[in-house]
């Protein structure tokens, strides 16, 4: 483990950086942190790396707060860097257990979430359904690409347009599939069916499809 240059930081702040490395050596995949001063903690061939803009959010990272990261970086406070299978087993070996059984707060928030949107019925259902779908098939021409795939587009190359972009998409799934003509395929949740069209024209599957 190398930690460059010495923490100007006061108070608690300080002692966050040797709990932090102690948790790091535990990790199954190594990693580097970048502190919000510039300074960097790692570890010998870190493969991924973790960029704090805020103390507030390292602090959260020393008491495994998991989810707290995980908010933190869709509000631009942290920068992720590295390949996603890493990722996912270092954010595993960042566990304190089993989330559902431990109290680490953001658990309990998020089942507070999920129970905040109550049970469902039909009538809410269909209510949900007509407020997403049941609108003009224009107001959707407005914002998709013309197969209306309204899921991220694979731009292959950065001079794709949004049309091109979502059929490499569609190529791309089907090939990962390595679908083969005659195979049936089954496509649930199917929207206006860009995917499902493309493997039965492309790939020569039997293809079915629900919308949910």
């Amino acid at each position: 483990m190398q930690t460059l240059g010495k923490i100007n930081t006061m108070g608690p702040m300080q002692n966050l950086i040797p709990k932090i490395e102690s948790q790091l050596t535990s990790l199954p995949v190594p990693i580097a942190l970048e502190l919000p001063d510039g300074r960097r903690v790692a570890q010998a061939g870190a493969r991924v790396t973790l960029a704090f803009k805020e103390w507030t959010v390292l602090a959260k990272l020393a008491a495994r707060q998991v989810g707290a990261i995980g908010e933190a970086y869709v509000e631009g406070k942290v920068q992720i860097e590295g390949a996603m299978r890493d990722l996912i087993d270092a954010t595993v070996g960042m566990l304190p257990g089993n989330p559902a059984e431990t109290d680490t707060g953001w658990w309990s928030r998020l089942q507070h979430r999920a129970k905040s949107h109550g049970s469902h019925s039909l009538r809410k259902d269909a209510a949900q359904i007509e407020f997403h779908y049941d609108v003009s098939d224009d107001f959707y021409a407005l914002w998709l690409d013309p197969r209306r795939v309204y899921s991220c587009a694979y731009f292959r190359t950065p001079d794709l347009t949004l049309a091109q972009a979502q059929e490499a998409k569609l190529d791309h799934i089907c090939r990962k599939l390595m679908l083969q003509p005659g195979e049936r395929y089954l496509d649930i949740g199917s929207g206006w069916g860009a995917l499902l069209l493309w493997a039965a024209e492309h790939y020569g599957v039997d293809a079915t499809g629900t919308r949910c």
